[in-house]
């Protein structure tokens, strides 16, 4: 399986489980306190947050794993050399998005029911998903030529001899040369 496909499976299968997790908490209610519980560590858990916390639990290391997998190291893979700049930006623009979520929460929100949460799953179970599906349609685990290390070799300069000679090296070595001159 390439770094892209590994990418976008991770990654596709946190967002849109994320997404499903915010409609089924739309049907969770008091008759529903169990299905409730297991749907939110789910939730926790698609969403990287298994990973801040580090639980010992198989449900959450996996899905620390697979957040890994995601599209946070995708940055090392696309853009090494400028990988922590943009990973930078992008994680402040992020911050700006988590903001805006409790504003609109407060905003969404009048009286604490169902019918004022519901409308807020569905608003953030819809983000999810319009955020999952252009990383699986045009995510990529291709690293970009701009932005890649120089990984020339270091020229050797003609007067320095290299310090072991290989037997398919022997005929163009500057040392058989002087040798098979004299």
């Amino acid at each position: 399986m390439s770094i892209t496909n590994v990418r976008k499976l991770a990654n596709s299968c946190l967002t849109f489980t994320a997404a499903i997790c915010m409609i089924v908490l739309c049907f969770c209610d008091h008759t529903n306190p169990i299905l409730g519980i297991i749907t939110i560590l789910v939730l926790l858990a698609s969403s990287g947050k298994a990973q801040q916390n580090q639980n010992q639990n198989t449900l959450f290391l996996i899905a620390a794993i697979a957040y890994g997998a995601g599209y946070v190291v995708n940055f090392g893979d696309v853009v090494p050399k400028y990988s922590t700049l943009i990973f930078a930006i992008l994680s402040t623009i992020s911050t700006a998005g988590a903001v805006g979520s409790n504003i609109l929460a407060g905003i969404i929100i009048k009286r604490p029911i169902l019918e004022d949460w519901r409308k807020l799953f569905i608003i953030f179970s819809i983000i999810y998903t319009i955020g999952g599906i252009p990383f699986l349609l045009y995510g990529s685990g291709v690293p970009r030529k701009w932005a890649t290390f120089n990984s020339n070799k270091i020229q050797q300069s003609p007067e320095v001899e290299p310090l072991t000679i290989l037997p398919h090296q022997a005929e163009t070595s500057p040392a058989t040369k002087t040798t098979n001159a004299e």
